[in-house]
């Protein structure tokens, strides 16, 4: 078979794959929202389900709005125990101009703290989710304290100080935890689709550094490297027993790891397919 039909057929497959996805993708958001109903007899819409609903926005995935709806609550978050690390022995306390401060970061805390509330929040993400709201009302609750301080006019911010870096560093180990969810959740996408004349020119690129153009062992280079590519474009998920995102788990580590040799690429595939399926 030819490279550039075998590599047609891949692209193919991988376009009907993504359709199937995205149908899929549907019926899993469509499943996630939960309608109540009232003793009256009228239908109205859970609002918590909503806030938890699966469903992608301008900046990227779920999860990446996500995440970056949490930095900015963390962010929110550091801002006030910046400021309340300058209070020293106190003095500080009673400046207007600190008090300000206090006020403005507080109000974009109770944003961010808000947002966060009505994040969509994908299945895989919803224990570090559940991590990241502990740790905004923990900072929410800090925030209470400063306030009531100031208000009173009392420097007794002990108690704030320690309650705001307490959530701060719930917070981090959320973002840490949405971010390993990502990459696994990057690792399991379609790998990115070749075009058969770049995918051409590469294999003759490989090996015409590892040997002379029209020597023999050029020409068994191109030959086992396009042999390679064949069996790399004739494997899927169904064909070897994987689920769709265990297959593209190790089709694209294995790309990353071997992203120009294909025999490699191919074993390491066979090999890692293989350990999985025992």
């Amino acid at each position: 078979m030819k490279l550039t039909t075998v590599v047609a057929g891949a692209v193919l497959a991988a376009g009907l794959a993504n359709t199937a996805g995205a149908q899929q993708n549907l019926s899993d958001v469509a499943g996630k929202i939960k309608l109540k109903k009232p003793e009256s007899g009228s239908v109205v819409i859970d609002q918590r389900s909503v806030g938890r609903m699966v469903r992608s926005g301008p900046a990227g995935t779920a999860g990446d709005v996500l995440l970056d709806t949490t930095t900015r609550c963390a962010d929110a978050a550091r801002s006030l125990s910046d400021l309340l690390a300058e209070t020293g022995s106190g003095e500080v306390f009673y400046d207007n101009g600190w008090r300000a401060r206090v006020k403005a970061a507080g109000e974009t805390f109770d944003e961010a703290h808000k947002e966060l509330g009505f994040a969509a929040v994908p299945a895989r993400f919803e224990a570090a989710y559940d991590s990241a709201q502990s740790g905004s009302d923990e900072v929410a609750a800090g925030l209470e304290i400063l306030r009531q301080a100031i208000a009173m006019d009392r420097p007794q911010f002990t108690e704030a100080k320690k309650t705001i870096a307490a959530g701060n560093g719930v917070l981090d180990q959320a973002m840490a935890e949405m971010r390993r969810v990502l990459r696994e959740e990057n690792a399991e996408q379609l790998p990115p689709t070749v075009d058969a004349l770049e995918l051409s020119n590469g294999i003759r690129e490989l090996c015409r550094r590892r040997y002379t153009e029209g020597s023999d062992g050029y020409d068994y280079c191109v030959s086992e490297q396009e042999k390679a590519a064949e069996a790399i474009s004739s494997r899927f998920a169904f064909n070897v027993g994987l689920e769709e995102s265990d297959f593209n788990t190790i089709r694209n580590g294995c790309l990353y790891e071997w992203p120009d040799d294909l025999v490699q690429r191919n074993a390491c595939e066979r090999r890692r397919i293989s350990s999985v399926s025992q």
